[in-house]
C-alpha cells in the first residue's frame, strides 16, 4: 500500500489481461470511503496485496469518520 496524498491510497493489483495496475481507496469530499479500478476492467488483487487492500480500506474508514465527527 502507498499513500501518495493525504487521504488517498494506491494497492497494486493487474487489471483483466493480467497487466499491471492499481487500486485506489480514497476519502470522498462527503467524507464516504471509495474505492477506484482500473477503468472497464476487474481489478484482481494478488494475495501478497490483500492486505494492503484491508489496511487502506480501514485507514479510509477511519479517517472518514474523523472527518464527519469534526462537522
Amino acid at each position: 500500500m502507498h499513500r501518495y496524498e493525504e487521504d488517498r491510497w494506491s494497492v497494486p493489483c493487474r487489471d483483466g489481461s493480467g497487466r499491471l495496475r492499481e487500486l485506489v481507496v480514497f476519502v470522498t469530499d462527503a467524507a464516504d470511503v471509495a474505492m477506484l479500478a482500473p477503468p472497464g476492467e476487474a481489478a484482481v488483487i494478488g494475495l501478497a496485496d490483500v492486505g494492503a487492500a484491508k489496511d487502506a480500506l480501514t485507514e479510509a474508514q477511519i479517517r472518514a469518520v474523523a472527518r464527519r465527527q469534526s462537522r
